[in-house]
């Protein structure tokens, strides 16, 4: 005579919510199986597609308020443009721009569930934005876009925006600048204020 296999019945609506409401209760999985006497495994199955299910609101709320900061309608515009030349009056433009990809990389990491300070794209991008506003405010710099990952100062200095380097336009020797990059583009170009006051008076 063969035994027959207990059919195990599926777990109710109502025993469901109990184990969803004991998790966020902060009830250890094998507590809320004690305490609703069912099995750990099926306690863990349902846990684990509530997380998920969370999970993937969470992202769906953050999504959302990405949108609405993107959009909003006091956002700062660029006053000048890459063409014609950014001064220190678009900084706030250029700090929105980079808390939008601050924020948009902050889901990448959530969705991908990515350590803290892993972006899903490289943040290489962020440190460029970060050092361009860090140089614009040297109120007397016109920056203009040059060649990738470079930008031209004052139509004159080439600045590396990846590394801590510079040369002169047309010139091929590049120069290390220092940490503060505001501060030294700002002697910088007084320098070249000078320069362009002796030539005058010459003249």
């Amino acid at each position: 005579m063969s035994n027959s296999t207990k059919k195990i019945p599926p777990l109710t609506s109502e025993q469901i919510k109990q184990i969803r409401e004991l998790f966020d209760q902060g009830s250890t999985r094998s507590k809320t199986a004690k305490i609703l006497q069912i099995g750990q495994s099926r306690v863990q199955r349902i846990v684990k597609e509530y997380e998920q299910e969370k999970h993937l609101r969470e992202i769906s709320r953050r999504r959302k308020k990405l949108e609405e900061f993107r959009n909003h309608p006091d956002r700062p515009k660029l006053i000048g443009s890459w063409e014609e030349g950014l001064s220190h009056q678009d900084i706030p433009a250029l700090e929105y721009e980079l808390e939008i990809f601050k924020r948009s990389c902050s889901i990448g990491n959530f969705e991908y569930d990515y350590g803290p300070g892993r972006y899903m794209n490289d943040n290489k991008n962020e440190r460029k934005q970060e050092k361009l506003i860090k140089m614009l405010s040297c109120q007397e710099a016109i920056i203009k876009k040059f060649k990738s990952g470079y930008v031209l100062v004052n139509d004159v200095y080439v600045v590396n925006l990846k590394r801590r380097v510079w040369r002169y336009r047309g010139k091929s020797n590049e120069y290390y600048h220092s940490s503060d990059v505001s501060k030294w583009l700002t002697t910088m170009i007084k320098k070249l204020d000078k320069h362009d006051s002796v030539c005058d008076s010459n003249f």
